[in-house]
């Protein structure tokens, strides 16, 4: 009978099964391997919660934004509209007896804190703060109607309570002070005038001033700015 050959007590067939079988376990194997490699896997880190915090919305705008914005909105056009920001504080001038002081309240807003120790007499013509604006606007504004806005409050201690504003000419009169009730917000003031035509025209610059406490008690009010404009 025919026996396969043996070697080393396992026969040739034998060998042949057991070579086969481990090339078949490997190509599984390998085959296996490739495609676990091709088979998508869910991401980890998208499952993962963020270690960011979300953006956070954006803040809403305080009420003294709003009414800065609307200082400037109205001077739109030919106006103009004054704080006591960083930039646009050193174009106001102090007069004598008074005092100012510039507080930021933050989102890049600042107040000004004015205290008048000096009592406004008839014949005062200045006093307080007083700012003085561009010969465009003599020039555009005479013979017209114009309107003045002062945003201001009473001030957080020592308050007075009120506040006068002036726009003079310089060259053709004034409007006289003008004198608010302040309450403890901000509040937006307004009154107007009507410049006196000057055939000439205007070669003076006007001046709006603001006084604070028209006894001279050294009492304060917070403002935030003013505007004036043509009265359409």
């Amino acid at each position: 009978m025919y026996r396969p050959a043996i070697e080393n007590g396992v026969n040739m067939t034998q060998r042949g099964i057991l070579v086969g079988a481990a090339f078949v376990l490997a190509a599984v194997a390998a085959g296996v391997f490739f495609w676990t490699q091709n088979v998508p896997l869910p991401s980890a880190v998208s499952s993962l919660p963020s270690d960011r915090p979300p953006a956070a919305p954006p803040s809403e705008p305080s009420s003294e934004q709003k009414l800065v914005k609307t200082m400037n909105e109205r001077a739109v056009g030919g106006g103009y509209a004054a704080t006591f920001s960083e930039r646009e504080g050193a174009q106001w001038t102090v007069s004598d007896g008074h005092r100012l002081e510039r507080l930021s309240i933050g989102g890049g807003t600042v107040l000004a804190r004015l205290s008048s120790g000096k009592a406004l007499t008839a014949d005062m013509m200045l006093g307080g703060v007083h700012l003085e604006l561009p010969e465009q606007f003599a020039t555009t504004s005479n013979g017209q109607k114009i309107e003045v806005g002062l945003v201001a409050r009473r001030a957080k201690t020592n308050s007075s309570d009120t506040i006068s504003v002036i726009y003079l000419t310089r060259q053709a009169g004034n409007s006289g002070w003008q004198t608010f009730s302040l309450a403890d917000d901000f509040q937006l003031n307004t009154f107007e005038y009507s410049v006196p035509q000057v055939v000439e025209g205007y070669t003076a610059k006007p001046i709006v001033a603001i006084y604070g406490d028209l006894s001279g008690s050294d009492r304060g009010v917070e403002i935030l700015g003013v505007y004036i404009k043509l009265k359409q």
